[in-house]
């Protein structure tokens, strides 16, 4: 079984937002729904699969500013980013005015990605973690090839 993914470029920064599934299950997760939902309901809905959760790899704007909705437009949870982003969260409102998005505010569950974390919905093990020496703020996800960052 493969774990696929579709690149979605959202918000005027051109941000890539992730579609992940897995090929067998068809149950899939958002990676940083930054804004513009219609494109990324459109992937969903022409990949034909059942979106989750949606993973955040770090709160700024972009990466973040279309979570709430979506997260409660189709009743699912948010996992991460790590604890250290959750000012970023809260400064969700300020980012929103400084580019014009239209964030709301929620509640991820922060704990919910440790470095080593594994996911249990798809049939190929991924793995998460963080790379402090360069990328502090940022999540990675790996299968076995290749190594994909978000």
């Amino acid at each position: 079984m493969s774990l696929n993914y579709r690149i979605i470029p959202v918000t005027p920064f051109q941000q890539n937002c992730s579609l992940i599934w897995c090929e067998k299950t068809r149950r899939a997760a958002v990676v940083d729904p930054g804004g513009d939902l219609e494109k990324i309901r459109a992937a969903v809905a022409e990949e034909d699969v059942t979106v989750e959760k949606i993973l955040l790899t770090h709160a700024h704007i972009d990466h973040a500013g279309g979570t709430a909705e979506l997260s409660k437009e189709l009743g699912i949870p948010i996992e991460g980013p790590q604890k250290e982003d959750n000012f970023w969260i809260v400064g969700l409102p300020q980012q929103a005015q400084m580019f014009g998005f239209r964030p709301r505010k929620f509640s991820p569950r922060i704990a919910g990605w440790k470095m080593g974390s594994r996911s249990p919905w798809v049939t190929r093990p991924w793995k998460s973690f963080t790379a402090p020496a360069t990328h502090r703020d940022m999540w990675f996800f790996t299968t076995r090839n290749p190594v994909w960052r978000w």
